[in-house]
């Protein structure tokens, strides 16, 4: 790791007794997998898109409680992909109408359309792109 965009006034150098590495695109190449999905999709951001709604459904999975294994959110993440394809549904066609940030931050992200349904203790993430439509119920 390089520090040398850093002042040497402002780096304090400790040598650590533990290191934590990322291992997605640290230590493991994701690249050919990028290439598959990103041609499976027919969507050069298919991978992108698709990897952070994988990890973003691993933590809904672990902060609920409901445990499933990585390959089986990844499954199910890439079949909800592949239908919308078949169906000739492109992100950018679908609303995502959900009380929940995370659940408008994820379908922004994604190039969806969103729609917030503001419920007593529910907010936008504020972080997030605002969702294009908010009201306080579905009508």
């Amino acid at each position: 790791m390089d520090n040398s965009n850093r002042s040497a006034s402002s780096l304090t150098v400790k040598k650590p007794s533990v290191f934590l590495f990322d291992v997605n695109e640290i230590l493991l190449d994701m690249s050919p997998l990028k290439k598959k999905v990103n041609e499976v999709l027919g969507n050069k951001e298919g991978f992108r898109i698709r990897f952070g709604m994988l990890l973003q459904y691993a933590a809904v999975d672990n902060s609920t409680g409901s445990y499933h294994e990585f390959s089986v959110i990844a499954d199910a993440n890439l079949d909800m992909a592949a239908k919308t394809k078949a169906l000739g549904i492109n992100n950018g066609d679908m609303l995502m109408v959900a009380a929940h940030g995370w659940d408008i931050a994820g379908a922004l992200a994604a190039g969806m359309q969103a729609g917030f349904i503001e419920r007593k203790g529910q907010s936008l993430y504020p972080l997030a792109p605002p969702p294009q439509y908010t009201g306080d119920d579905l009508v």
